[in-house]
């Protein structure tokens, strides 16, 4: 996949659907990704990939310039082929989550292993929580930016109070 992005980025086709799905001439734009990716990019492959509707206008051309680059694609691909290992490693190293402060989101329409894992990991803090969130896929950030906004402004509000409590005499 990401294969075909660099090369998309390199002949300049990237940009070409780029500026058509920034017109909304989404059906052309996937008429020229499926051409050029020999049918590899599905249309579910679609929300994980290209989310750039989902952002306020004035932060679309700036990513549009990122995203139909050669580097990103590169750099997308290569992480993409160390995040098992990454994980791997990340899950062997002693955890001292404790008392830690934990919120984990995740998709309300996840597959049940990914909830499963999601729940264990907020279980590693006392003090951690697993957030299902509604009405959002891959992206929560983009889906539901309330959502984030909730649990950042709920989890500073948990710290202060204690820093409070524990100020007191």
């Amino acid at each position: 996949m990401c294969g075909y992005g660099v090369t998309a980025a390199r002949v300049g086709i990237a940009r070409a659907v780029a500026a058509l799905a920034g017109l909304g001439a989404l059906a052309p734009a996937r008429a020229l990704v499926k051409v050029v990716s020999r049918g590899g990019l599905r249309r579910e492959d679609e929300g994980i990939l290209a989310p750039i509707w989902k952002l306020p206008p004035e932060s679309r051309r700036i990513l549009r310039q990122t995203w139909t680059q050669p580097k990103f694609f590169e750099a997308l691909g290569s992480q993409i082929a160390t995040i098992c290992d990454s994980a791997a490693e990340a899950s062997r190293a002693p955890v001292r989550w404790a008392d830690v402060p934990l919120v984990v989101m995740s998709s309300a329409i996840a597959d049940q292993q990914r909830l499963d894992a999601d729940a264990a990991l907020a279980r590693l803090s006392s003090r951690g929580r697993h957030v299902l969130v509604a009405g959002t896929g891959h992206w929560i950030p983009l889906d539901a930016p309330q959502a984030v906004i909730d649990a950042v402004v709920g989890m500073v509000q948990e710290i202060r109070g204690l820093a409070a409590a524990r100020s007191q005499p």
